[in-house]
């Protein structure tokens, strides 16, 4: 079979029923913790929380690409000078 050539099972570029799933759970989960931050005093309790958001973000959020005015690639630097 050649490398690329698909046959049988789901269309291509169509999502998984069980990435679906998972990702709407992990949604769920990151929804609960946003709204707890608000009425966390605990530091320890944040950092907690902090991190399981840290954690599941990149899987209900797509990473998302960047690309200039100009169609060049390079990172945008900024630099902020003063008190912000």
């Amino acid at each position: 079979m050649a490398k690329g050539f698909k046959s049988g099972g789901r269309v291509q570029g169509s999502t998984n029923l069980i990435t679906r799933e998972v990702r709407e759970s992990l949604l769920n989960v990151f929804n609960e913790q946003v709204e707890r931050i608000s009425t966390t005093n605990e530091l320890s309790e944040l950092r907690a929380r902090n991190e399981v958001i840290r954690t599941i973000l990149p899987y209900i959020a797509p990473r998302l690409a960047y690309e200039t005015a100009n169609g060049d690639a390079s990172p945008v630097v900024v630099q902020v000078h003063g008190n912000i």
